[in-house]
């Protein structure tokens, strides 16, 4: 990308850009693999992701009505089970089936 400007005649003048506007935003660091903490989740986000596997338990089984609170429960368990593990390895799988 150049940058366009006025030069102090008044003339339009173009630059070439610099490494850094050259480099793009997610471009990873240079010096090998670097390990982060896993990362938390808010209660709010927890949440989120236990509703949506409830729905989608739901959504599997056609919406029958009366399960509505075993859906619930089974999708809390999932939901902990795989953060628990995303958190023991600071990686893993968000939803699975």
């Amino acid at each position: 990308m150049k940058k366009h400007g006025r030069n102090s005649a008044g003339a339009a003048s173009v630059r070439a850009p610099t490494k850094a506007e050259q480099a793009p935003a997610s471009a990873a660091p240079q010096g090998g693999s670097e390990k982060t903490a896993p990362e938390t989740f808010s209660p709010e986000e927890r949440y989120g992701m236990i509703a949506e596997a409830a729905y989608y338990r739901a959504k599997r089984r056609g919406f029958a009505r009366g399960s509505e609170f075993d859906d619930w429960l089974a999708a809390e368990a999932e939901i902990e089970r795989l953060l628990a593990g995303r958190e023991e390895t600071g990686r893993g799988p968000y939803f699975v089936q």
